[in-house]
């Protein structure tokens, strides 16, 4: 017999005439060699049985008794088949990869999965993922989009399996709004892309969800998850998170006179805070103020985010002078003692005709003096000040001089008359 070939047949005791012919004869026997048998199953995970001493079987003798052909194993155990079985090789699983697990679809980062895949040694139990008895060897990248191989090879038998895998790539990213903005639904607000396993574009569905939600507006604060997914059932998730707004403009009004400066931006105090509760930049404008009419004049305050407020200027009338000073001026206001001082120095020069002159002039000036505290006092009562009393004593000393000198003068004229 020759190891070499698949199939060896020997009819012993037929004569030469029969020793080439490739039938089988009743007391002749079959060879048959397994190593080709082992290497055709040795790719699909599967392999020749194993004898009684623990090994795999490298070939079966079959051995031709009447009617009957004995399966004689290696180690000579016997195997009679039933009738009509033909010949038997006895197969045996050695790696297992289940339908699902045979090709495989992931993302990228992620890892393919090992359920449904099994390794068996020669008394049938399962060998672990981490023993000696199994390499594991794979052209997978699955940070890139692509199709993939992965091979579990039993290295006692060198039985192998190989399955594949598809690296899709699908990203998406967090967002974050704030109470009362729309809740955002598309791809774009999520910055979602997909790749196939051929590095090609395809479509990405979102769904979010918006529980605690009412209109399509965020009305609580929290964390709400959000679903991506392509067509092949692959999907990721996200976080829409919705936060408390904490933006805010505040400034105050300021009133001023007109005629007075227009305020400039620190008067108003104004300050902004972001969504965030950061403080951010205001601008003031004023250029609506008219600061030399009395008048209210809008303001406008905006903040580096575009928030806007406005405040008031008010424009009050100018300012009046106090009208006490105005009553005092007037009180202070009489020249007639004056004239009466000046006009009684008059009457040293003697004349009689001076005299006379003197005492009109003095009488008059009197009664214009009189007239005139009269109206001073009256003024002095309306104005509400109070009477210059000096200068009224000082004027009635001098009308009562004016008068005894009149008086004087005019008996010294009656005396002159009679001589």
């Amino acid at each position: 017999m020759n190891a070499d070939h698949e199939i060896s047949i020997s009819n012993f005791g037929q004569g030469p005439q029969n020793a080439h012919d490739t039938r089988a004869y009743t007391g002749g026997s079959f060879y048959v060699n397994l190593s080709k048998i082992k290497e055709y199953l040795a790719n699909l995970g599967y392999s020749v049985g194993v004898g009684a001493n623990g090994k795999v079987v490298d070939y079966y003798t079959y051995r031709i008794s009447g009617t009957q052909a004995d399966l004689v194993n290696q180690n000579g155990t016997p195997y009679v088949p039933g009738k009509n079985q033909g010949l038997y090789i006895q197969i045996r699983k050695v790696v297992t990869v289940d339908p699902a697990a045979s090709d495989q679809n992931i993302l990228t980062g992620d890892n393919y999965s090992t359920n449904g895949i099994e390794v068996y040694d020669h008394k049938g139990i399962v060998v672990p993922f981490d023993s000696t008895d199994i390499k594991v060897t794979s052209d997978l990248n699955n940070e890139k989009p692509g199709v993939y191989h992965v091979t579990y090879t039993y290295l006692p038998d060198m039985v192998s399996r190989t399955f594949t895998v598809n690296v899709f790539e699908l990203k998406a990213s967090d967002a974050t709004i704030y109470v009362g903005q729309k809740i955002p639904t598309g791809v774009a607000d999520y910055k979602a892309t997909a790749l196939d396993d051929n590095g090609n574009p395809i479509p990405v569905t979102v769904s979010v969800d918006d529980k605690n939600q009412r209109g399509g507006l965020a009305n609580e604060p929290g964390d709400y998850d959000v679903t991506f997914t392509i067509a092949n059932g692959l999907k990721i998730k996200k976080t829409l998170h919705v936060l408390k707004d904490q933006s805010s403009v505040t400034a105050k009004d300021i009133t001023i006179h007109a005629g007075d400066k227009v305020p400039d931006a620190s008067a108003f105090e104004a300050s902004a805070t972001d969504e965030d509760g950061k403080a951010i930049g205001v601008t003031v404008d004023t250029s609506k103020v008219n600061n030399e009419v009395a008048g209210t004049y809008p303001v406008k305050i905006t903040a580096a985010d575009g928030q806007t407020k406005e405040v008031n200027v008010i424009v009050l009338p100018k300012e009046t002078p106090d009208n006490g000073n105005d009553s005092n001026h007037n009180g202070q206001n009489s020249d007639n003692g004056n004239d009466s001082n000046h006009n009684g120095k008059a009457s040293d020069n003697g004349k009689a005709s001076d005299h006379d002159s003197q005492n009109k002039e003095t009488n008059l000036n009197g009664n214009n003096q009189d007239q005139q505290s009269k109206e001073n006092s009256n003024n002095n009562q309306k104005s509400g000040t109070l009477p210059n009393t000096g200068q009224q004593n000082a004027s009635l000393l001098e009308l009562i001089g004016a008068s005894i000198l009149g008086f004087l003068g005019l008996i010294g004229f009656k005396k002159f008359k009679k001589n």
